[in-house]
């Protein structure tokens, strides 16, 4: 028997972004803990990783069927190829 957090089978990135703080302030008050008074734990990320998987499905990068993650793009990653993926 296992005991504590199962391993991440996907290893995470680290981003930094700049969001404004209009909409930021919008997004933490629909995520907001209302005995800590703040976001829950992991609640920005799930939301942005919810986001990113249902725009990879209308991308087209994901197969509609499939319920598990992306395949990781070839390396080197460019920003031509991210343009060309828009």
């Amino acid at each position: 028997m296992s005991r504590g957090k199962k391993a991440n089978v996907t290893p995470g990135v680290q981003w930094s972004i700049m969001i404004p703080i209009d909409l930021a302030f919008r997004v933490e008050t629909q995520l907001m803990d209302p005995v800590t008074n703040r976001p829950s734990y992991a609640s920005r990320s799930k939301l942005i990783q919810s986001l990113l998987f249902d725009w990879l499905l209308r991308q087209g990068v994901i197969d509609p069927g499939s319920t598990g993650r992306p395949v990781a793009p070839q390396l080197p990653l460019t920003l031509d190829t991210l343009k060309k993926s828009e």
